[in-house]
Parts: structure tokens; sequence; C-alpha cells
């Protein structure tokens, strides 16, 4: 029987822990309910029912897509640029253009800087 007593104690005593943790449990979602019960109680408003927000699969997928001038496009507009107003722009460009590049010259520039070097050119005879 001694060896029966011990194991009556612990399974008594897993009972007990037991029910402490649910009261522990339970005090939490109580504590957690809390700041949502007040909120409500001080606002007097209901809330607003979640709206569901559904979108066709090809918004969601792709970007719009940004056309990346080729080496060719931007060489073309930059000269036109250049000559425009008897190269009245022709300093500024060769600046921009030193700018974006590594070399100083246009195959210097990376193509991911390409729209960015038009668009700046751009506002040089747009300003």
């Amino acid at each position: 029987m001694s060896k029966q007593k011990p194991t009556e104690e612990l399974i008594k005593a897993l009972i007990a822990c037991s029910e402490n943790l649910i009261v522990v449990a339970e005090s939490l979602k109580a504590y957690a309910e809390v700041p949502e019960t007040k909120e409500k109680e001080t606002t007097n408003e209901q809330p607003e029912p979640e709206k569901e927000v559904t979108a066709a699969p090809s918004e969601t997928l792709t970007k719009p897509e940004v056309k990346v001038p080729t080496f060719e496009e931007v060489r073309k507009t930059l000269a036109g640029i250049s000559s425009q107003d008897d190269g009245k722009y022709k300093s500024q460009i060769k600046d921009l253009v030193g700018k974006y590049s590594s070399t100083g010259t246009l195959k210097g520039v990376p193509e991911e800087s390409y729209a960015a070097l038009v668009a700046e050119a751009e506002a040089i005879i747009n300003a």
C-alpha cells in the first residue's frame, strides 16, 4: 500500500495543479478581454462589421509595367536634348551622364538608371 499512497498523492497534486492552471488561464482570458469591453463602453458605438476585401487575381499578382528605355533610346533622347537650341543643354546633359555613369560615358550608366536619367534630362528642358 505504501507504493500506492505516493501515486495517489501525485495524482491529487496533478489535479490541483491542473485546476490552478485553469484558473490562471481564465484570469488571463478575462484580463485580455477587459480593454475591448472598456473601449466599447466608452465609445457607445457599435463596431463596424469587417468588410471583405476582394481583388481580382490579376490585380494582386501583376504590377504596372514600367517601360525601361533601351541604350539606343536613351542615346537618341539625350542627343536630341543636347542639340536643342543650338546646344544650349549640351553641358548639362554631359554633367547628368557623369552623375549616373561610373566611367563618365553613357556606356557606364547601368540599365536600371536609364529611366531616371531620361526623366532628369527631360526635366532640364522643361524647367
